[in-house]
């Protein structure tokens, strides 16, 4: 365990305004040496320590997985361009789905899935951007075929 020195001012006399507010304090006013330094950035995006925000994303038929920062993305139609670059194939998702399907000539030969936090695998787009950052698991693309 880290060791503090207590200075004898107070925690907040040594707070100026650039820095962030200490959420919790042990009795000296030092930090647990255990604490996530990213923690404001992730209470500031209002995901609280979702379960992940870079995963894997794995595609039939490839043999590696590549990664994949959610947070840096602002929605479904920039994950599915990001995807669509790392792995250099048609890929779709629901939404984009059912206009292919009206357009058989402009079918997709893939479409994006994930597991959610039961374990059940879905179709990316059914919910919302938000709700989808907070229960998704894995990411994996499928072929059209087998969906």
């Amino acid at each position: 365990m880290a060791e503090c020195k207590d200075s004898g001012r107070s925690p907040s006399s040594s707070m100026d305004s650039s820095t962030h507010p200490v959420l919790s304090t042990t009795s000296s006013g030092c930090r647990p040496a255990a604490r996530r330094d990213d923690l404001s950035t992730d209470l500031q995006l209002g995901l609280s320590l979702s379960p992940a925000s870079s995963l894997l994303v794995y595609m039939e038929g490839v043999p590696i997985g590549r990664k994949v920062d959610l947070l840096l993305l602002d929605g479904y139609d920039n994950l599915l361009a990001k995807l669509r670059h790392m792995f250099k194939a048609s890929i779709t998702y629901s939404d984009v789905m059912e206009y292919h399907q009206r357009l058989p000539h402009e079918k997709a030969a893939h479409v994006l899935t994930y597991e959610d936090q039961d374990g059940d695998w879905m179709m990316v787009g059914d919910v919302p951007w938000e709700l989808f950052l907070g229960s998704v698991k894995k990411l994996r693309i499928a072929r059209t075929d087998k969906c």
